[in-house]
């Protein structure tokens, strides 16, 4: 590896901590910094069709990548019920985005057509709890459930539509709540 070959280079440090309580009941505390690089995502061009209207999507000419502070915490245990045995989480986190991607409103001309541009947010952070139950039922047969509730907000709102008064600082196609179950 030279040194050439390696440009914007990101510091990235990540650090976790574990505590046990007993052998089957964990506390974990842990922090990560990440990024995203600017770039308009192919599903971006997929999933914005309105009427058969074209939307576009690009980069504002100073975009610049997003970073996040991630903080989680969460208690982890495991116990049976008869001959079941089960594993149960509940974590806690947030993020805080510093200049988070937002899609700011333009119209293209008087046919409807619109595009998104892509800009730098002041900021943003998405927090929540999330609850897992994950049961073995034999070796044949495992459950897995789990719920979340989260708020994911911009600090400063941010227009979605050509009307006035069209902004939120809410992030959009991101739900407030959400959860899933599995059976193996």
């Amino acid at each position: 590896l030279r040194a050439e070959d390696i440009s914007n280079r990101i510091f990235l440090p990540r650090v976790s901590a574990m505590y046990k309580f007993t052998p089957s009941t964990r506390f974990r505390l842990g922090y990560a910094m990440g990024y995203r690089a600017p770039q308009v995502f192919n599903e971006d061009l997929h999933i914005e069709l309105v009427n058969a209207t074209r939307v576009t999507h690009f980069n504002d000419e100073n975009l610049t990548q997003e970073t996040s502070h991630a903080y989680t915490a969460s208690l982890n245990t495991d116990f049976t019920t008869g001959e079941v045995v089960h594993n149960f989480l509940a974590e806690g986190f947030y993020t805080k985005l510093e200049k988070p991607f937002a899609d700011e409103f333009y119209e293209l001309n008087d046919e409807g057509d619109f595009a998104y541009m892509r800009i730098n947010g002041e900021g943003a952070y998405v927090t929540g709890i999330n609850f897992e139950l994950n049961s073995h039922f034999s070796k044949k047969l495992e459950t897995q459930i789990g719920f979340t509730v989260q708020k994911s907000e911009f600090e400063t709102p941010i227009a979605w539509g050509e009307e006035a008064g069209n902004e939120s600082v809410r992030f959009m196609r991101t739900p407030d709540t959400y959860g899933f179950a599995t059976t193996n």
